[in-house]
């Protein structure tokens, strides 16, 4: 292996390929345009068949969307009857609260179903166009490539390797930023998440605690009202004091639960601004993740533009 390696640095320069190599990559890129041309006869088989899937994929679209209709018209009925059960037997309103849980699950579940379908099956006709215009590119390359081994030149494969060089690493570099836009989305649906969850509980903390307020003042009133009873019997000074320092306590109570609610409202108010702020950051990213791939688009295309003018640079120069 050595002793032939020596040689053909002897005999070969670096550009240019042995007789016996061009031979052998010759036929190996044949082969490849044979491959490619069997393919792309075979082709218009495959696309007379893309009405065909097309429509099968349609079907189970409809079948969903149909299995939804049915699902929402069952829990609007069975919510208008919780009303009605409410006054009635509790097993008939515990049967109701079964069957409407049932329903929302499934209903959830045709709404997954429906998403992966719309998800997992894109345009069949265009990928087919697609697949079509990329084997193309590939066999006329091919077919370039060739010529330009019996030439013993190699300008138009090293610049269409160095353009879809530079396409690829600007087509990762968008991924790669859309990447980060769709997690830093995902964070802030996150936060926004925790913040909903942290308003909500501090929202039932404060009920509660209305709630023992309230307790405590209906204890402190009747307590009030039996011990004003009991001493009125007896002297009506007595009576009288004790009915002020009710007031006074009604009114410390009473002033605390305004003070709670005025924090309420206020915590109300920060938690609504919050979920604003985060919403609207939201939607900021996701205008860029748009922003982004319309950009990636329109370069795409110019670099599609730019790669038929050298393409057709080529052909001018080559006539």
């Amino acid at each position: 292996r050595g002793t032939r390696s020596r040689k053909r640095n002897v005999f070969c320069h670096p550009m240019q390929p042995c007789s016996v190599e061009s031979v052998r990559v010759g036929a190996i890129i044949e082969e490849a345009l044979e491959k490619l041309s069997f393919l792309a006869s075979i082709t218009p088989d495959i696309v007379a068949h893309r009405d065909e899937l097309s429509q099968t994929v349609g079907d189970e679209i409809t079948r969903i969307l149909a299995q939804q209709r049915t699902l929402e018209s069952r829990y609007e009925e069975l919510v208008g009857q919780r009303l009605a059960l409410k006054a009635m037997s509790n097993k008939r309103y515990k049967e109701n609260q079964d069957e409407v849980r049932t329903v929302a699950r499934a209903l959830r579940e045709s709404t997954n179903e429906l998403c992966r379908n719309l998800k997992g099956n894109p345009n069949i006709a265009e990928n087919l166009s697609k697949v079509q215009v990329e084997r193309s590119g590939l066999h006329a390359l091919l077919a370039r490539t060739l010529r330009e081994l019996h030439d013993g030149s190699f300008a138009s494969l090293t610049s269409a390797v160095e353009e879809e060089a530079a396409r690829t690493s600007n087509i990762a570099e968008i991924m790669e930023r859309e990447k980060e836009a769709a997690f830093a989305v995902g964070q802030l649906k996150a936060d926004l998440a925790a913040e909903r969850r942290g308003h909500d509980e501090d929202v039932e903390k404060r009920d509660e605690e209305i709630a023992r307020l309230k307790e405590q003042l209906s204890e402190a009133k009747a307590s009030t009202s039996v011990e004003v009873r009991y001493l009125a019997q007896t002297v009506r000074a007595s009576c009288q004091t004790l009915r002020r320092l009710s007031s006074a306590e009604t009114a410390n109570l009473e002033e605390e639960i305004a003070t709670l609610r005025k924090e309420l409202e206020i915590e109300e108010r920060a938690h609504r601004e919050s979920e604003d702020f985060l919403r609207r950051k939201q939607s900021a990213l996701q205008q860029d993740v748009e922003a982004w791939m319309g950009r990636y688009e329109t370069e795409l295309e110019e670099l599609d533009r730019e790669l038929e003018g050298l393409k057709a640079s080529w052909r001018q120069s080559r006539s």
